[in-house]
C-alpha cells in the first residue's frame, strides 16, 4: 500500500481489558491524533474489540480525529 510504518509500536499484552482501560491502544490513538501517524495498523479486528457497539465508537472517535484504522492481511488473503 506504500505505507511507511513508524518505529513506534503500542501493545496491550494478555487478555485485553475494556478499551478505555488499555494503555497501549490509548497511546496509539493519542500518537496518531497528535499527527505523528495517519492511522493505526492492527493485527486483526478482534485485537481492537469483538463488541460491535464499542467498535463503532472506536471508528467514530478515530474518524473525528482524521485517523484511519487498518488490519494486517490474514494469511489466506490473496491479491489480484
Amino acid at each position: 500500500m506504500g505505507w511507511r510504518v513508524t518505529s513506534s509500536s503500542f501493545a496491550d499484552i494478555g487478555q485485553p481489558p475494556p478499551l478505555g482501560e488499555r494503555p497501549g491502544f490509548g497511546a496509539a490513538c493519542r500518537y496518531a491524533a497528535q499527527g505523528y501517524a495517519r492511522g493505526i495498523l492492527a493485527i486483526a479486528r478482534p485485537a481492537i474489540t469483538t463488541d460491535s457497539e464499542a467498535y463503532v465508537h472506536v471508528l467514530e472517535h478515530l474518524y473525528a480525529r482524521g485517523v484511519f484504522l487498518a488490519y494486517l492481511p490474514a494469511a489466506d488473503d490473496t491479491t489480484t
